[in-house]
C-alpha cells in the first residue's frame, strides 16, 4: 500500500511539474487512483492527440501497446505520440 500510495504522488508531482511548465504539448497523467472510465477517457484522448505525453504508473501503464514509452524508474513510465 505505501509503495502503491508512492508512485501515485511520483506521477501526480511530475505530471504537475511537467504541466505548469507549459511545454507546447498536451501532458497527461493515468494512474491507479482513477476510476476506470476516467482512465480509459484519458488513454482515448492520449491517442487522439497527434502530440503527447502521458506519465503513468507501471501498473496503468501496462497494455497500453505504444513502443514509445520510457521507464524512469521500475514504477513510472513516460510515453510519447509523435
Amino acid at each position: 500500500m505505501c509503495i502503491e500510495a508512492a508512485v501515485y504522488v511520483q506521477v501526480r508531482f511530475v505530471h504537475e511539474v511537467f504541466r505548469r511548465l507549459r511545454p507546447g504539448v498536451t501532458v497527461l497523467a493515468l494512474h491507479s487512483k482513477m476510476k476506470y472510465m476516467k482512465r480509459l477517457a484519458m488513454y482515448e484522448s492520449f491517442v487522439r492527440k497527434q502530440y503527447a505525453v502521458l506519465f503513468a504508473t507501471d501498473i496503468a501503464a501496462r497494455g497500453l501497446g505504444n513502443d514509445s514509452c520510457l521507464m524512469f524508474n521500475s514504477r513510472l513510465y513516460c510515453c510519447f505520440l509523435r
